[in-house]
C-alpha cells in the first residue's frame, strides 16, 4: 500500500521559506504554470534539454544527384538549380544555394594576413629609411613594390625631406657667417 502512495519520481526539496506557487513564479517569469510544473518536477536539468529533430528537406529528395554534380566540380547554384528543376524540384533556388554552400571551399582566415593600416604606411613613408626596424623596412619595401602610386609618394616626401634638409643647411651656414 506505501509503495502506490510513493512518488514515481523524486522531487527537489523545498525550503519551507519558499511558499511561492507555480502559478506566482509563471507569473513573474512570463511562463505558462505549467512549463514552470515541469521544471520544477524534474530530477535533474538534463531532462529538460531537447534536442531538435532535423526536418526533411526538400533538397533530400535530389542530394545525391547535386553532390554527384558536385563532385563533378560543378558549383554553381543557378546552373544546378535549373537542372534539378527540369527533373520536377518544387524547391526555390535559395534552398540549392544554401545546400552547395556546404560543398564551397572557404579561405582559412587564420592564415591570410590583414593588410598594413594607412597609419603605419604612412609612418614608413614618412620616417627615414634608417629609422625603421628591421622589419618595418621590409614590410616598407613590400608595400612600395605592390603599389605605384605608393612608390610615387615615398619618392615625393622623400625629395620634400631633402629640400627642407637643404635649406636648413642654407640656413643655417648663412647665420654662422653673420655672426
Amino acid at each position: 500500500m506505501l509503495k502506490r502512495l510513493a512518488p514515481r519520481r523524486r522531487r527537489p526539496c523545498r525550503s519551507p521559506a519558499v511558499s511561492t506557487s507555480g502559478r506566482q513564479i509563471g507569473r513573474h517569469l512570463g511562463w505558462s504554470h505549467r512549463t514552470v510544473s515541469k521544471y520544477a518536477h524534474a530530477a535533474t536539468w538534463q531532462e529538460m534539454v531537447v534536442g531538435q529533430k532535423r526536418r526533411p528537406s526538400l533538397v533530400d529528395q535530389v542530394q545525391s544527384y547535386l553532390i554527384r554534380r558536385i563532385g563533378e566540380g560543378c558549383l554553381k547554384a543557378s546552373t544546378l538549380y535549373r537542372e534539378i528543376a527540369a527533373q520536377g524540384f518544387a524547391g526555390s533556388y535559395a534552398i540549392v544555394g544554401r545546400f552547395v554552400e556546404q560543398y564551397r571551399n572557404k579561405p582559412d582566415l587564420t592564415v591570410v594576413r590583414r593588410p598594413p593600416s594607412v597609419r603605419r604606411v604612412s609612418g614608413w613613408i614618412c620616417r627615414h629609411p634608417d629609422n625603421l626596424v628591421g622589419r618595418d623596412t621590409e614590410q616598407r619595401c613590400t608595400a612600395l613594390d605592390r603599389c605605384r602610386e605608393l612608390r610615387t609618394a615615398a619618392g615625393l616626401v622623400r625629395s620634400f625631406a631633402d629640400m627642407l634638409t637643404h635649406l636648413h643647411r642654407r640656413t643655417a651656414h648663412r647665420m654662422d657667417c653673420r655672426g
